[in-house]
């Protein structure tokens, strides 16, 4: 065994945009807000009524020939491509027997050719993580696709007339045409859930395509959309657990292997967690050399996993770089913001953009764990549900809201998890709506909170229905057990809206492409086919996993709970970012214009007096306030 490498001759994670009216000189404008992502080269093309622009990260091959826009082989399909289709060298072998020529080895051709060949159902046939558009010239027509799972954003502008599209919110917005009115609606919602679902974005006139859909712009600006994908929530009763664990490592051992497909240095981020020394261990298998590593560390013990991360360094020889996270220089969160395009508090979002970067330094590619919580149920949260079900059927739960006034009255820990502080998250879902199902411990606001947080203005131009789109979606997926329905929303909300919107725009800002094994739509379909039992098992998420690679770990490693990467935020907020984030939030014209500022205030006492741990939504509203000074003031980051 050797360094990790391809086979294949170019591959490229990058930037698209474009728009159904030529104007070269717009083009270019949007392509180069997105030089970031894809500072190698750009590609432009302006022909047949349509304007397309494409920024390049070549990871296999830094050649003129795979510069995107690239045509199919009789040139009437061009195509813009972000992301990876990992199995593109055996389509290619398909479409090549089928009589299609190629003149470069990269995926992008291999799209073109398989509209060519099987039309637009070709998409079904990628097994990746894409973001595409395909212009064909013989019908004027222009076809955007997104992988299944909301792996890489597209966003798009459609008027009725016009229609734009783009990788990034930031490059809509070089288009005139485009308003920067703020949607309340997502305002509202971003408070309670710190990200904004699709297919909502902040501005009311910016969309974002869902996972697994495709849509098709005709040439009078006519839109259409469709899915393309959905998973299905039917277990397989006649599965043996060990014949399953199995087949579970074997898809996971397969869709890394798929991953590793480079020329260029690939590593992996390592938090000591199950999921990333799962990865390790794979990757491990595959070479004999040294394999580049990353974490991170904080002063703070209870947020830190630096002697779980080096445990695996040892054992798997991984040559592992430490980050130490003090706290977040003002500098530092306002550019993750500008690239993170819209408000999302998730408190690993900036620490993910701090360890990329230093990622960035040494490899162009990266493996990462993301996604196996969402289908093995890895959160706190499945646990809190199962309880509250529990308690439910043992009609305890009503006098156990009894004790909620009592719990919200204990002082709160600094420690990031501790059990005062889990025992008051675990009473404040429970008061939420049950239609949440367990979002109800993922929403930070309650009905008094909203009332007093929110200028009365604000509330009536929204609607205060939080949890209207996670009970469709948990409705919609069909499963018969509630866990599974739970898993079904978060895969289709909660992951591509904030955990894999962090992931791409956080390591896109320094050039860095981050791949997931674990959201290979072979593997998750294969979860969503097995018992819920088999996931959460009494307390113990990941069940199957943690069985499934317990041969290949130490045991302390598969007995750990989650963990991940995280801010003491409420600390800091207590401590050090102070000052800094009182002054955002006294100057900013968001909280001015949309909430109660005497409520901000409050809040904010509250939470520096210990009287209350209001981090979520304190942090949430200073995200917000530095995004609206950049992308409605028009400040620079």
């Amino acid at each position: 065994m050797g360094p990790l490498q391809a086979t294949g001759e170019a591959s490229f994670v990058c930037g698209i945009a474009g728009f159904t009216w030529e104007d070269e000189k717009l083009v270019r404008a949007l392509s180069a807000e997105l030089r970031h992502r894809g500072p190698d080269d750009e590609g432009i093309r302006v022909a047949a009524g349509v304007s397309l622009g494409h920024r390049r990260l070549s990871i296999l091959d830094l050649s003129e020939a795979g510069r995107n826009p690239l045509p199919s082989d009789d040139r009437r399909f061009w195509v813009v491509h972000n992301g990876e289709i990992y199995n593109f060298l055996e389509l290619r072998a398909e479409l090549l027997a089928a009589g299609r020529h190629f003149a470069t080895g990269t995926d992008t051709e291999v799209i073109a050719n398989a509209f060519a060949e099987w039309g637009p159902t070709a998409v079904e046939r990628f097994d990746g993580m894409f973001a595409f558009a395909v212009h064909d010239t013989a019908t004027g027509t222009l076809c955007l696709a997104r992988d299944r799972l909301g792996i890489k954003p597209l966003y798009f502008y459609a008027d009725g007339a016009r229609f734009a599209f783009a990788s990034e919110i930031k490059a809509l917005l070089a288009c005139p045409e485009i308003g920067r009115d703020l949607d309340p609606q997502s305002l509202f919602d971003f408070l309670g859930f710190e990200f904004v679902a699709s297919p909502r974005t902040m501005f009311r006139s910016i969309r974002s395509l869902p996972p697994g859909h495709m849509m098709q712009v005709d040439s009078d600006g006519a839109c259409s959309v469709k899915r393309y994908w959905s998973l299905r929530w039917e277990p397989k009763v006649e599965l043996d657990r060990r014949e399953a664990e199995a087949e579970l490592l074997d898809r996971l051992r397969h869709a890394t292997t798929l991953r590793l497909r480079s020329d260029v240095p690939v590593g992996v981020f390592v938090s000591g967690g199950i999921d990333s020394s799962t990865l390790v261990a794979l990757i491990a298998e595959q070479t004999d050399s040294a394999i580049p590593a990353f974490t991170l560390t904080y002063d703070d013990d209870s947020f830190s996993e630096l002697a779980y991360a080096k445990e695996i360094a040892k054992r798997f020889r991984l040559e592992l770089e430490t980050l130490r996270i003090d706290p977040v220089s003002p500098e530092v969160l306002s550019r993750a913001i500008w690239h993170l395009d819209q408000p999302m508090s998730d408190l690993s979002a900036v620490p993910f953009y701090m360890i990329s970067e230093r990622a960035s330094q040494q490899v162009k590619v990266a493996l990462s764990g993301e996604g196996s919580d969402e289908i093995f149920a890895g959160y706190d949260r499945f646990v809190a549900a199962r309880l509250a079900r529990a308690f439910g059927r043992c009609r305890i739960e009503r006098p156990l809201r009894a004790l909620a006034p009592l719990v919200a009255s204990l002082r709160d820990r600094p420690e990031k998890k501790g059990f005062v502080n889990l025992l008051k998250r675990f009473f404040e879902g429970l008061d939420q709506p049950e239609s949440g199902g367990a979002m109800r411990w993922q929403y930070f606001l309650d009905p008094a909170r909203t009332r007093s947080l929110f200028r009365s203005e604000t509330l009536d131009a929204v609607v205060d229905d939080a949890f209207a789109t996670i009970s469709e979606h948990r409705e919609r997926s069909g499963a018969q057990h509630p866990l599974d329905a739970d898993l079904a929303a978060d895969l289709a909300v909660t992951m591509p809206d904030s955990l894999l919107m962090k992931v791409d725009k956080m390591s896109m800002a320094h050039g860095l492409e981050v791949r997931v094994p674990f959201l290979s739509h072979e593997v998750v379909e294969f979860a969503a086919s097995l018992p819920a039992a088999w996931k959460l098992e009494g307390t113990r998420t990941k069940s199957i996993l943690r069985s499934a690679v317990a041969p290949l770990l130490p045991k302390e490693i598969v007995r750990r709970g989650k963990q991940g990467y995280s801010l003491p935020i409420k600390n800091w907020l207590r401590g050090e970012m102070g000052d800094f984030a009182k002054d955002v939030l006294e100057r900013s014209a968001l909280i001015d214009r949309y909430f109660r500022r005497e409520a901000v205030r409050d809040l904010w006492e509250e939470h520096r007096a210990h009287r209350a741990n209001h981090n979520h939504i304190l942090w949430s509203l200073l995200n917000a306030a530095l995004w609206h000074e950049q992308f409605v003031e028009g400040a620079a980051p």
